[in-house]
């Protein structure tokens, strides 16, 4: 790696090579470490070291909804059914004529990406970026038919239509692997480039392929030969492809078009111009559908001309051609639709990103993503109230350091400050133009930061009065910082740029301009010298001299993809400078002084905010997996989880105690392995049926910083 002492351009990303849409992530020589420990040892279970119990293999206790964005659905064939698939790791399966869950299954680690259902109902096949695992799941009895423990890329997972072959793709060097009547995966063909989704043709003599590179192929399935090329223009790259249920036509799809293709030739037939998440095929094939954050969009298949459409959005669509029905999913949501409805058949909450706000010995504070607040006691978890008033949802929120103040932001651009200890809104700060993205109090309590999408930061004081807008950010502003004195904030985002504010004037004191997005700031000094903490949208984190630009330490090298992404950062206390980081699936301890690692958890789908309370004995990682995660940074090790389920507030141990107010009814399930197979349980049958016993003293929150 080159020197970057003194370097802002270097600091600021300058090692970037493309977005996650042009370039396939690669592992960067510093992360192998990292990369070796998640795939060896992280885990997004709750419950790592359950009690043994009588007749069991193997137990642990889940949210019945998915604890993160949905990434993977798959429909079965008689349509009754959907499985989806997160960052948890857990297989749900949902009942699609009643909207609840059957069943969940457990075999993964963490981040499930690609999943599909055996044309003949019996198999559900899954695959995890986390442990690189694929397993053939027996769907009636939960059982695993097949695990390949093997580490296997295989994305993309598709069965043909006999459900004798099931094929996937690798990103790096682009291998096409087939398992065949539940036999060893053997490679088809590598074409040199990273694919990004393969289809069966209905025969199951060929495979239609997108990669990286502007490369579309039909493959011959027995000799791996590529027979037809699309004959793609200029720069565009597809990263879904789905045949025609005749199999005379294909298409593809990006994320800002549509097109459609002759199967037979690689003639393009028609391109529709439409922001587009996933693709579906009507079962006579005369139809494609799209789906997007612009909703559910119909095209004819002869012409690519419009067909209407469903008020729906998703970025996961499936047409069931048993059902005639479209099941589609969004990061929290699944829905059953006819062609032609108006509203959805079922809608079923299946999942969420929302975690608890956590500061030791105030109260919890969950409903972040809704208009309302709740607070918890964090001794009882009894909710002792409720912070009403946003208009619209909550996206932050934050207690002052002292503990004496707390504020949350909103979608509609207002920012409210809070009287705790009476559930009353104090202030209504309003200013902002759109979404409000960060904000952060001083170390005193004495001012607060907030920043939105209107591409500006605003000081308001603690009694709610406007003290300035900071603007001279080009997009929006995603991380804000305080000087450890409150005199200068920093503030970052899509822009690239780094700008510091003199707080009082609200004049610009210094600008650094760079090449990657900025994600997350932490200000503190080291031996003296001011020390601001920085992290990328690419994954790297810089420490840097906010006066001067120097470049004081390069903890972590960055990498093209947005999974990489730099989430969160907060100076550790002590002596010694320790920065505790989130970056993609991990929370880290880094020692700066030595520029390497000193303990890792893992923080699946990347934490929100991090901390250390308890004065160091415990590090917390508030995780998009909806949990607030205790951790001793000594040894790494899992202490428990809060988790919001059901509105209520649960702690989870590792030895799967359990903790929350009687009075509410939060639904967790148990899944138990058996010699038979999994099952998913309440709590009530897994205490009458395997005599599991619940001790609720177990779980304590640290109670001071």
């Amino acid at each position: 790696m080159p020197s970057c002492r003194g370097s802002i351009a270097y600091v600021l990303g300058l090692t970037i090579g493309a977005s996650c849409a042009a370039a396939p992530p690669q592992v960067a020589e510093g992360d192998k470490a990292d990369w070796t420990w998640l795939r060896s040892e992280g885990t997004a279970s709750l419950v790592l070291e359950p009690p043994q119990l009588k007749g069991v293999e193997r137990w642990v206790l889940e949210s019945p909804r998915h604890r993160g964005p949905i990434n993977c659905l798959t429909v079965s064939p008689d349509g009754t059914r959907a499985a989806t698939g997160g960052c948890d790791g857990v297989v749900r399966i949902w009942n699609l004529e009643t909207g609840t869950l059957e069943k969940a299954l457990v075999g993964h680690r963490y981040h499930l990406y690609s999943m599909d259902w055996s044309p003949d109902g019996t198999m559900l096949a899954t695959h995890s970026w986390g442990d690189a695992k694929l397993i053939i799941w027996d769907i009636a009895t939960g059982a695993m038919k097949k695990r390949f423990d093997k580490s296997l890329e295989m994305r993309s997972l598709r069965w043909s239509r006999d459900s004798r072959k099931l094929a996937g793709c690798t990103l790096g060097s682009g291998k096409i692997s087939v398992v065949e009547g539940l036999g060893e995966p053997k490679v088809l063909t590598e074409i040199g480039q990273p694919i990004w989704a393969l289809d069966w043709s209905p025969d199951a003599t060929r495979l239609a392929v997108v990669a990286f590179g502007n490369v579309g192929s039909l493959i011959d399935a027995s000799s791996g030969a590529a027979v037809t090329q699309l004959e793609i223009d200029g720069d565009e790259a597809f990263t879904m492809v789905r045949f025609s249920p005749e199999g005379k036509a294909l298409a593809t799809g990006n994320s800002a078009s549509t097109s459609i293709w002759d199967a037979a030739t690689g003639k393009r037939i028609a391109t529709i111009k439409t922001p587009t998440a996933d693709i579906a095929w009507s079962a006579d094939g005369k139809q494609l559908t799209t789906t997007s954050s612009v909703g559910v969009k119909f095209w004819e298949g002869s012409d690519g001309k419009p067909a209407g459409g469903l008020p729906a959005t998703g970025s996961l669509i499936e047409w069931n051609h048993a059902s005639g029905r479209l099941v589609v999913a969004a990061a929290d949501r699944v829905q059953a639709w006819d062609r032609d409805g108006k509203e959805a058949i079922v809608s079923i909450d299946a999942g969420g990103s929302a975690a608890p706000v956590f500061q030791a010995g105030k109260p919890v504070v969950t409903g972040v993503g809704t208009n309302a607040l709740s607070l918890w006691d964090p001794v009882s978890f009894k909710r002792i109230g409720r912070l009403e008033g946003h208009a619209k949802p909550v996206t932050t929120a934050a207690w002052s350091q002292d503990g004496k103040r707390f504020a949350s932001g909103s979608e509609d651009g207002t920012v409210r400050m809070w009287n705790v200890k009476n559930a009353e809104s104090l202030h209504e700060c309003r200013g902002h133009k759109g979404r409000i993205t960060c904000l952060e109090w001083t170390a005193d309590g004495k001012a607060l930061v907030t920043a939105s999408y209107d591409k500006t930061a605003r000081i308001w004081s603690a009694e709610g009065e406007a003290k300035g807008t900071l603007e001279g950010h080009t997009s929006w502003i995603e991380a804000v910082a305080w000087s450890p004195n409150g005199k200068q904030v920093v503030t970052g985002g899509r822009d690239k740029n780094l700008i510091v504010w003199d707080a009082a004037q609200q004049a610009e004191a210094k600008k650094i301009e760079g090449t990657v997005p900025i994600t997350a700031l932490a200000w503190s000094a080291v031996k003296g010298v001011p020390a601001l903490a920085c992290g990328f949208q690419d994954g790297s984190i810089r420490v840097v001299n906010p006066s001067t630009g120097e470049v004081l330490a390069a903890l972590a090298t960055g990498n093209a993809s947005n999974w990489y992404r730099t989430s969160a950062l907060c100076w550790m206390p002590g002596n010694r400078p320790m920065l505790l980081a989130s970056r993609y699936y991990l929370a880290q301890i880094w020692d700066v002084t030595q520029g390497k690692t000193v303990e890792r958890q893992i923080a699946p789908g990347g934490a929100s905010a991090v901390f250390p309370t308890a004065g160091g004995a415990f590090a917390v990682a508030r995780s998009e997996d909806r949990t607030v995660r205790f951790w001793d940074p000594e040894g790494g090790k899992l202490r428990g989880v809060l988790l919001e389920e059901g509105d209520a507030l649960v702690g989870i141990s590792t030895s799967g105690d359990v903790k929350y107010d009687p009075d509410t009814n939060p639904g967790l399930i148990a899944i138990v392995q058996t010699q038979s197979g999994q099952q998913t349980i309440s709590l009530d049958e897994l205490a009458k049926t395997y005599g599991w016993k619940n001790n609720t003293k177990v779980m304590k929150l640290p109670s001071r910083n």
